[in-house]
């Protein structure tokens, strides 16, 4: 009789009353609530870290495009009409990567690539803001004018004019000279960028000190309060608007986080 009775106390189980499990519950809550930021944190951190890498991977091109291409590398391209600029229009990501994008965000303009120097699934951020244009935001290639418009002459004079505007059957392409810069390490030359809607002319290149709202952009702040930017001497990394102003560039106007205009 010891024995049955030792068996049916061990065969018997207690059950979970409502306010232990409700307890539980919140504490799992608790659990994720804590874990979770910190999970955000890491997966925006990696798409800082992809950042980097493509715009590296962008600098690399345009240095070898330059070198295969009698000293000039694209940095924007009109695209009013794909059919009739097979070999002109486009965006400089055509020029540098070929064979056909192989996304599905690239809604319209060109997909088929020119060049084979990089890979399309680096020509644009993971955090890239959406376009009604392209469906799909590439880097902003710099717009330094040749004729320094917009430009303080200090800075044009200290930078180089290393710019260069060719029109072609009324598509405008903007080149830049990398043996015209006297500075390059502190030159960005291609970064994440904010572009305006309400045209079909988008270059997706960005200015420094002034900007046409309807054909180009900013540098923007995409991650948290930072913008990826490849600098002409191939170094990439996470900036600030501020931090650009504060260098020799002395940037002037940039989109910050939220898209906001900021002109300091």
């Amino acid at each position: 009789m010891k024995g049955l009775q030792h068996r049916d106390s061990r065969l018997t189980r207690r059950s979970f009353t409502l306010i232990e499990l409700l307890v539980v519950i919140a504490i799992i809550a608790i659990l994720a609530s804590m874990l979770l930021p910190a999970l955000n944190q890491a997966r925006e951190k990696a798409k800082e870290s992809t950042c980097i890498n493509n715009l590296k991977q962008v600098g690399l091109a345009a240095q070898m495009y330059d070198s295969d291409n009698n000293g000039c590398t694209p940095t924007s391209f009109a695209m009013p009409n794909w059919g009739m600029y097979v070999n002109w229009g486009g965006i400089w990501a055509n020029f540098f990567a070929g064979g056909e994008w192989n996304g599905k965000e690239l809604t319209e303009g060109k997909t088929t690539g020119y060049g084979n120097y990089i890979s399309w699934n680096v020509v644009s951020c993971p955090k890239a803001p959406p376009h009604t244009i392209i469906g799909r935001t590439v880097y902003g290639g710099i717009d330094w004018p040749s004729d320094g418009v917009g430009v303080p002459q200090k800075i044009l004079d200290s930078f180089g004019k290393f710019g260069e505007y060719f029109q072609n059957n009324g598509t405008l392409g903007q080149f830049v000279y990398f043996n015209r810069m006297k500075r390059p390490g502190r030159t960005p030359l291609f970064a994440d960028a904010y572009f305006l809607e309400g045209s079909t002319e988008m270059y997706h290149r960005f200015r420094t000190h002034n900007y046409w709202s309807w054909q180009m952009g900013l540098f923007g702040e995409v991650h948290n309060g930072r913008g990826g930017c490849v600098f002409a001497d191939g170094h990439a990394g996470q900036t600030t608007g501020r931090e650009l102003a504060g260098s020799e560039l002395k940037l002037t106007k940039y989109l910050d986080v939220n898209g906001f205009l900021r002109s300091l």
